[in-house]
């Protein structure tokens, strides 16, 4: 679902309302830094040696120059949203206003590699704001403006959540059974390739489609209770909690197999899912991970190196659950 076009996406765009900011831990490095400045003016007083020549003033005026940017950064740094209209304001309060028409396309680096940087290009490559990661609303914002159609370049790493939103679509209630199922048979063929190469390891994948409801996960459980199960049938409106998993197990002589710290071997992919991001007015969308079969060919990877010459414990018991291939 395209929101940069159609007269409904357009309504929809338009109950959009937020700012992008700084968080208060900013206000607190700059005021370290500026106490930091002023024990150095004050030690350098106290403890004043003739020869130190004037530069080191300099240094501690810069010091404390540096924590005033920061703390007017938290005051006024920010890029305030409202619909199609956009305002970014510098940490020195000057203001550039643009509008989601004018967006080319984001880049945003990888925090999980120290880097926190949220890039907004226009159509010919010119920058018109730079942000971070890190700020109120700044994951909010890219996820928006990648439901609007907006390009996202970014590293397609693990641990990226930007790469997590760029690989999402919005799509159709109506297409989930057909989008579920076409990944399921996808992943069905990338695990009958990997069991044709393995076969000394005397492996086996079983894998399905489950449903659940995402309130109701335990999130510290290894297999998740009966109640967090969806039951719905063919027709029911989809809850705004639902999502559709790929579960992968796997076993051995009929067995499921656990590791050598008893975790078992399983391993789940959001498949669809429906949402409702942090935006007053927000509908609940309904989004496609597009790196699920990706990260099930990762872990078959993984498996082939891993199993071979390792320890496992093999354990007998039935799911309460059936893992499907298909959706009702």
């Amino acid at each position: 679902m395209n929101w940069k076009r159609g007269e409904n996406g357009k309504e929809r765009a338009d109950k959009e309302q937020f700012t992008v900011r700084e968080t208060k831990l900013v206000y607190g490095v700059g005021i370290l830094v500026i106490a930091a400045g002023i024990l150095l003016l004050v030690l350098e007083l106290l403890h004043h040696v003739k020869p130190i020549s004037l530069w080191v003033y300099g240094v501690i005026f810069l010091i404390v120059l540096s924590g005033v940017a920061v703390c007017l950064a938290g005051k006024n740094r920010r890029l305030e949203v409202d619909g199609n209209r956009m305002c970014y304001v510098n940490f020195l309060g000057r203001r550039r206003e643009f509008t989601q028409e004018d967006i080319g396309y984001i880049r945003a680096a990888n925090p999980a590699k120290g880097q926190d940087g949220i890039r907004l290009y226009d159509t010919l490559g010119k920058k018109l704001c730079r942000l971070e990661g890190n700020m109120h609303n700044g994951l909010w914002l890219v996820r928006l403006l990648h439901d609007r159609g907006i390009r996202i370049e970014t590293p397609d790493e693990e641990g990226n959540p930007f790469a997590e939103i760029a690989a999402q679509e919005t799509i159709p209630e109506e297409s989930v059974k057909k989008t579920a199922e076409n990944v399921c048979q996808e992943a069905g063929l990338l695990i009958e390739a990997w069991e044709a190469g393995n076969r000394k390891t005397g492996a086996r994948i079983y894998y399905g489609l489950a449903q659940y409801r995402a309130g109701r996960i335990d999130r510290e459980a290894e297999l998740q209770p009966e109640e967090s199960r969806y039951q719905g049938k063919a027709g029911d409106k989809l809850p705004e909690d639902y999502i559709c998993s790929l579960e992968v197990f796997v076993k051995k002589d009929g067995c499921f197999i656990r590791d050598r710290k008893k975790r078992l071997l399983h391993y789940c992919f959001p498949v669809v899912y429906k949402a409702r991001f942090p935006a007053e007015g927000r509908e609940t969308q309904v989004y496609r991970n597009g790196r699920c079969v990706k990260q099930l060919k990762e872990v078959l990877e993984t498996l082939e190196d891993y199993l071979p010459g390792h320890r496992f414990y093999q354990e007998s018991f039935s799911l309460c659950y059936e893992l499907t291939k298909t959706l009702p």
